[in-house]
């Protein structure tokens, strides 16, 4: 069966229930093989090297890994900021920081589709988070992950770019302008450093 054809019978409910179950089942020496690939092939891209700032979400183990990623990225002298209520690798280092501040957000999903229209865990975290924001988004998200059509709401915030193990997908967005607005909800934590493990 299609994955699409999930979009249209099972709508959003279904198709995250399906496409999580299959991430569970990915075995961990492939997942740490395609986080390799996806890692490397954002960090050869002009919006990974243009940005000073990067947002990342930190992985769980069924996700597309970041560590290496955000560790490279400090090495490289960037600033890197994750969601507030989260550990950050050096506790000494954190700080609140403005969502304007952020050139680059690299975000998980549970789908997307070409269009840029991205299925989350589902509680719109990252549609609050990155409404009126200024830098680029990125999807980080396995090949399987990637649908033909996927059921979308006003709310929801599509994303600029996706990287898969296989390729990058241009979405075609446009980035809005910022509008000023404050967060909401959430605040975001970053460090700056030379990472020296």
């Amino acid at each position: 069966m299609r994955l699409a054809m999930l979009n249209i019978f099972g709508g959003k409910k279904g198709l995250r229930a399906q496409l999580i179950e299959k991430r569970k089942r990915l075995p961990e020496t492939d997942c740490l093989c395609y986080s390799r690939a996806i890692e490397k092939r954002l960090m050869t891209s002009r919006e990974f090297a243009l940005a000073s700032t990067i947002h990342c979400y930190l992985s769980d183990r069924f996700e597309i890994q970041t560590n290496g990623l955000i560790r490279a990225a400090l090495q490289l002298g960037k600033r890197v900021i994750v969601p507030a209520g989260i550990r950050a690798f050096h506790p000494q280092c954190v700080k609140l920081v403005s969502p304007e501040e952020i050139d680059l957000w690299i975000i998980p999903a549970v789908a997307c589709d070409t269009m840029g229209h991205r299925l989350g865990r589902g509680g719109g975290y990252y549609d609050r988070l990155l409404f009126g924001c200024v830098g680029k988004t990125i999807c980080l998200a396995f090949e399987f992950q990637i649908v033909d059509v996927l059921p979308f709401e006003q709310t929801d915030k599509d994303v600029d770019m996706i990287v898969t193990e296989d390729r990058i997908i241009n979405c075609g967005i446009n980035t809005p302008c910022p509008l000023g607005a404050p967060l909401k909800e959430g605040h975001l934590y970053g460090a700056k450093q030379n990472a020296t493990d």
